[in-house]
């Protein structure tokens, strides 16, 4: 039964990056190695929590949990509230923007202009700089001449 942990080891940080990258927009390698990093501190806890046991050395304890049915439950007791919490601080996580895709406004190409002061680039219907304040006396803004 070690390969039901060894797979979930490896299969439950990988559907934790997958869900932090496509739902949240979080980097998943990141979510990968922490995923992994909880798994082992699980791991290592239950396995201390085990051995500090008064009757672990003792040859009926030593029986009765090396069957098939005690390790799988010790797997799954390791990898279900690791999940959990995972789950619960990923989508606890406010959904990152992703550079040029913005859901407020959408800018068009090109939408941009330099102010010649201070050379920072702003929205082209800007009436003034927003970082150093130069107003921008644009003709498109001014009313048109009569005809």
């Amino acid at each position: 039964m070690l390969w039901l942990t060894v797979s979930l080891f490896i299969l439950q940080p990988i559907f934790i990056g997958f869900i932090a990258q496509r739902k949240k927009h979080r980097i998943g390698a990141v979510w990968f190695v922490v995923a992994f990093a909880v798994n082992i501190a699980f791991a290592l806890f239950m396995d201390s929590a085990q051995r500090s046991r008064p009757d672990f050395h003792t040859p009926e304890y030593q029986a009765l949990h090396a069957k098939p049915a005690y390790e799988i439950a010790f797997a799954l007791s390791i990898f279900i509230p690791s999940t959990i919490a995972l789950l619960i601080a990923i989508f606890t996580l406010p959904k990152r923007r992703v550079e040029g895709n913005s859901d407020d406004q959408p800018v068009t190409a090109g939408a941009l202009k330099v102010c010649p002061d201070c050379a920072e680039q702003v929205k082209l219907e800007a009436r003034k700089c927003r970082f150093c304040g130069h107003p921008f006396n644009d003709a498109r803004l001014s009313d048109p001449a009569p005809l």
